[in-house]
């Protein structure tokens, strides 16, 4: 008899966490600001398994990743007329990424990015 594939099996696992904070300024005054923080951890799991029957013969692969990221922020806004006003932006992130192979928990990658990203706008309005 040929080895027909047979059962397939895909397990898959996923927790998270997030939360963010913000503070700001009166909405109406002349100048505003804002400024705030944010992390996020999340976890996953994936398991894949396959079975071919009359062939003693199976196959399988897992992993598990691990993301974190911290996070800042904050924002300028000044009214320099009725019409004009300049916004100053910014947000600092860090992200630290981790992939395991699921048999053996050796890490397979691991890596932390950081970034800083400044934005600078006019609007007339």
């Amino acid at each position: 008899m040929e080895n027909t594939d047979w059962p397939f099996t895909i397990q898959h696992r996923q927790k998270d966490f997030s939360q963010e904070f913000r503070v700001s300024s009166d909405p109406d005054a002349r100048l505003r600001w804002m400024a705030g923080g944010s992390y996020l951890w999340a976890k996953g799991y994936e398991g894949y398994a396959q079975l071919y029957f009359f062939s003693g013969l199976s196959s399988d692969f897992s992993s598990t990743s691990e993301n974190e990221t911290w996070g800042g922020f904050f924002g300028l806004s000044y009214d320099l007329t009725d019409t004009i006003t300049i916004d100053l932006d910014g947000r600092y992130q860090s992200d630290t990424i981790m992939s395991r192979d699921g048999a053996t928990d050796v890490i397979g990658y691991e890596k932390t990015y950081n970034n800083f990203l400044p934005r600078v706008s006019v609007q007339r309005g």
